[in-house]
Order: C-alpha cells, then structure tokens, then sequence
C-alpha cells in the first residue's frame, strides 16, 4: 500500500475523497460510482486507476464490469479514512453521496451487474 504522504494529497481531491468514503461503505463497480457521484465514467476511472496505481483500492473483474473495493485495512490511511467520514457526518455532499448509495437503483439506471442493490442496503443498515 501507498505511504501516508501520498493518502493525504489523494483526499485533497473532493472526487477522490467522495470515491472512498463511498467504497468505505460497499465495494462497488464503476458504473456504479459513476451513477452515485453523477460524474462520467472517464472521470471516475481516471481517480480509481491513480488509487490503485498507489494501492489504496483494488480491482476484481467480474464479467465485464470491474469492482473496485478498498484495500485499506489497517494502518494510518484506515484510521485517517475513519476519522475524516467520522467527522464529516454534516458535510453535505457526503450525505448526498451516503443517500444516493441506499437509493442504489435510483441511481444506477443501466448498470446492473449485481442484479439486485440488495446487498448494499443490508450492509448499510
């Protein structure tokens, strides 16, 4: 995994920062977080590749979608990841993103490679 300086200039990006607090919460196909974030798929893509690029998310192809999930699991980034959506419950557009991540299917039109949002809503609750 990436060291802790490199952590820190990732979540200077409000787009990279809404990607992790978002797959803090489920793992998640592109298509999916190009939906939750209302952002296109060149974009979202381009901050996954340097995330992964630096070990701070992984990739699982599944068919022909890529699932993306964290691959912070200890260390200072996790505790400063936890920290930050600690004590960023008020901020606005991360609520936004959170609601938009239980109201999956609303978001997601057109990507469906789960079949069912099903598993998300159950982890959240």
């Amino acid at each position: 995994m990436g060291n802790l300086n490199e952590f820190i200039r990732l979540l200077s990006d409000q787009t990279r920062l809404r990607i992790l607090v978002l797959l803090a919460q489920s793992d998640l196909f592109v298509c999916e977080l190009c939906g939750l974030l209302n952002l296109s798929q060149p974009k979202v893509s381009r901050h996954l590749a340097k995330m992964k690029d630096l070990g701070f998310v992984r990739m699982k192809r599944e068919g022909k979608y890529i699932l993306y999930s964290l691959s912070l699991s200890e260390g200072a980034s996790k505790e400063m990841l936890d920290a930050i959506i600690r004590h960023m419950d008020d901020n606005p557009v991360l609520i936004l993103d959170k609601s938009n991540l239980i109201n999956h299917d609303d978001y997601v039109l057109g990507c469906n490679p789960r079949g069912s949002s099903k598993r998300i809503i159950e982890g959240l609750e």
